[in-house]
């Protein structure tokens, strides 16, 4: 299977949060950006967060759509969100 290829599609949740078990399962317990497992964690999935690929900033079509959303820890989260905001501050 292409690592891109979802292996699940679950739709009609309105709260991102509730996509996270299923994202858990999609990314092996890893964050899609370092390769961090929960278990090297002390808080396991507390310390895991559902990640949007587009910022929420962004137009808002899609951003509850599973295949926008991915599993990342808080850490590369943030990072990630920083470097966004520098990014389009420069625009």
């Amino acid at each position: 299977m292409p690592r891109n290829e979802r292996r699940h599609g679950p739709r009609g949740y309105v709260d991102d949060e509730h996509y996270k078990p299923w994202l858990r399962d999609e990314f092996s317990f890893r964050c899609v950006y370092c390769g961090c497992r929960e278990v090297w964690f002390p808080d396991g999935d507390r310390s895991f967060s559902v990640e949007h690929v587009h910022p929420r900033a962004w137009p808002p079509e899609g951003l509850t759509d599973y295949d926008s959303l991915v599993y990342a820890c808080c850490q590369c989260n943030a990072a990630e969100k920083g470097h966004l905001a520098a990014t389009r501050s420069r625009w």
